[in-house]
């Protein structure tokens, strides 16, 4: 069967694109009763039917876990438009796989293009960077970047936002957009209208927050209107496009015999390409653990989304439970997805009530109750991210295990610049003998909090990394000007 074109095509994947984008992570449990509705009438879009693996994976739904996996491979393998951001999530992912799915999502560069002003940007005293974002708001993107945007070496560039998001009116977005010097809403431009404006002040370096994540409009990068073009942030792995010349990361997340898997010219920062904003981590004290719901033996914990979570990764978290008496699971879930996984909780022969869910919170009683765990023990084949980089601002020790992707590698990256390489597996078995080993050994987890707590190791150094990633501009800009082709760079430290 062939997908249908025509009026009520267009209108089933306005439907469909409005409930991937407003409902999946808010209302994931609406979001798959209206995309299978969709999928009923047009069973082969591969597009939808990714949103809908996306959905069930934030309602821990692991019933045909297995064929669904093997359904996106084949997907991206017959090249198949699906959302390059869910295939990473997928415990089948590859590098491989993702360039492929990002070449096949990518949008073409049309011919016509905004006129770069040229004699402008070339005698510009100071380079001209535009950060382009929908993600100005109370979100992660502002909690990593606000304070590396502050300091930001301003006599030798200039910082520029470029929002294409929604203002939802929060403190947070205010002291975002604050650490700019100048703000352009792009929010009501068409793409062309709005590359036309970036094109037109003169925007030497264009940095994409976005990438293939969140309100992300692609269309605008894809017209060129800068000179340089920079992914970074928001999404883990290559954009498989032409127009992105650069992608910013680090020596473990991006190491350079990765390069064949990025179309992009690697970039490695010498730290841990991610941020993080220490302003926002002066708070109150840590609650006790009975005003948590959480008992005074051994807590595992796991804020990590619900969709990074897999039966492999719960497996494992499960025989933990089972070999430490007492312990608990501490996860942040909601609705069915709690259900769903007491459920798998009870079928691994665990009692459902040592699956502890923690509700939302506002961001400083967030951080605040991040050190009432005993251990972070992370997922795979996707890591924590901002919230690995949270807790161990916050001195709470994170577990990971190092995998093949981009987003596989986040956290080893950070732990590596906290200085607790050891807290890095290899493996999934050695993942799972490491965590039982701290539990039975809670002196060693106490003298990794008083590494993290002491944050004098190069993960907590702000004004070092805006140096470093000073630098990289800098010799980004200098191949541009110099006539050059982007190449791989490897910046020296500061």
């Amino acid at each position: 069967m062939t997908t249908s074109e025509g009026p009520d095509r267009d209108r089933a994947a306005r439907d469909a694109g409005r409930i991937g984008r407003a409902m999946i992570y808010r209302r994931p449990d609406y979001a798959e009763r209206a995309l299978r509705k969709v999928l009923d009438r047009y069973p082969d879009w591969h597009e939808v039917r990714g949103e809908l693996i996306l959905a069930r994976r934030l309602l821990a739904d692991w019933s045909g876990f297995d064929a669904e996996e093997a359904w996106f491979s084949r997907a991206v393998r017959e090249g198949f438009k699906v959302a390059p951001i869910v295939l990473a999530w997928l415990s089948s992912a590859t590098e491989g796989q993702l360039l492929q799915a990002a070449r096949c999502y990518a949008p073409p560069m049309p011919a016509e293009r905004p006129v770069h002003r040229l004699a402008a940007l070339r005698g510009a005293k100071k380079i001209r960077l535009g950060y382009l974002c929908a993600e100005f708001r109370r979100h992660a993107m502002g909690f990593l970047i606000r304070e590396l945007l502050e300091r930001i070496d301003r006599s030798a560039f200039e910082v520029v936002a470029y929002d294409i998001g929604k203002d939802d009116g929060s403190g947070e977005r205010t002291a975002f957009l604050a650490a700019f010097d100048a703000v352009v809403d792009l929010s009501a431009f068409g793409d062309r209208d709005a590359a036309g404006r970036i094109a037109a002040d003169a925007v030497g370096i264009l940095i994409d927050l976005n990438g293939y994540s969140g309100g992300a409009r692609v269309g605008i990068p894809a017209l060129r209107p800068a000179p340089v073009q920079v992914s970074y942030i928001g999404y883990p792995g290559s954009m498989g496009a032409p127009f992105v010349d650069y992608i910013l990361g680090d020596p473990v997340v991006l190491p350079m015999e990765r390069q064949e898997y990025y179309d992009e010219r690697i970039v490695q920062l010498p730290l841990c390409y991610l941020p993080n904003d220490s302003q926002r981590h002066r708070h109150g004290p840590a609650p006790e653990r009975a005003a948590l719901g959480l008992p005074e033996g051994f807590v595992f914990c796991c804020f990590n989304t619900v969709q990074k979570i897999t039966p492999a990764i719960f497996n494992i978290w499960m025989r933990l439970l089972r070999a430490v008496p007492d312990s608990v699971l501490w996860l942040l879930a909601r609705g069915r997805a709690v259900d769903n996984l007491r459920q798998a909780a009870v079928e691994r022969g665990v009692a459902a009530e040592r699956i502890v869910c923690a509700p939302r919170l506002a961001m400083p009683e967030h951080l605040a109750r991040l050190p009432c765990a005993d251990l972070f023990l992370d997922t795979l084949p996707y890591n924590a991210h901002t919230i690995a980089a949270d807790a161990l601002w916050e001195g709470l020790p994170v577990l990971t295990c190092a995998g093949e992707t981009f987003a596989g590698r986040v956290a080893a990256s950070l732990l590596t610049a906290a200085g607790l390489p050891e807290f890095i597996a290899a493996s999934l078995d050695e993942y799972e003998a490491a965590a039982l080993d701290l539990a039975r050994h809670p002196e060693r987890l106490a003298a990794a909090r008083a590494r993290l707590r002491a944050r004098n190791a190069p993960l907590f150094d702000m004004a070092r990394q805006a140096r470093d990633i000073g630098s990289a501009y800098r010799l980004m800009w200098q191949r541009w000007c110099d006539g050059l082709p982007p190449a791989p760079l490897i910046v020296p430290p500061s």
